[in-house]
């Protein structure tokens, strides 16, 4: 895997190459809800789909509904094929696969895993045209890593 770091004052860009698979990194904070969103904005391209993955401290409901409200605002992310998330709100699991059966458990898993409550993650994914088979939940699980890394 090679890599190379371009940093400028409102965005970070990382491109690594990985077999078949670009990632692009690319992060700033957008305000929603009294809380600020991340959005890393990485972006996995395999077969034509892509990835982008969000997220904001939460702790109700509410919260989590203004943050997909305000996600799904920007033209981008309305378009997006899926939008799934997870999050733990004090022990809790709250999810939705949007579609995308299956993946808001594996956010839901590595949230449990890292111990992170009160931490909604959303993981975008604009279809490409081919079908990814288990390849979607490889990267819904490196999309939420990269967050819960970051």
């Amino acid at each position: 895997m090679c890599g190379q770091l371009l940093v400028d004052e409102t965005c970070h860009y990382i491109p690594i190459f990985m077999p078949s698979v670009l990632l692009h990194l690319r992060h700033y904070d957008v305000w929603a809800f009294g809380a600020v969103v991340r959005q890393l904005g990485i972006i996995f391209t395999d077969r034509g789909s892509k990835y982008a993955v969000s997220g904001c401290k939460v702790t109700n409901r509410a919260e989590i509904d203004a943050t997909l409200k305000k996600l799904k605002s920007e033209k981008t992310y309305a378009k997006a094929t899926h939008n799934t998330w997870g999050v733990l709100i004090n022990g809790v699991p709250l999810k939705s696969d949007d579609g995308e059966s299956g993946a808001g458990i594996v956010i839901l898993r590595m949230l449990e895993r890292a111990d992170r409550q009160n931490e909604l993650i959303i993981v975008s994914r604009w279809y490409g045209g081919k079908h990814l088979g288990g390849d979607r939940f490889r990267h819904v699980q490196d999309a939420t890593r990269v967050y819960l890394e970051g």
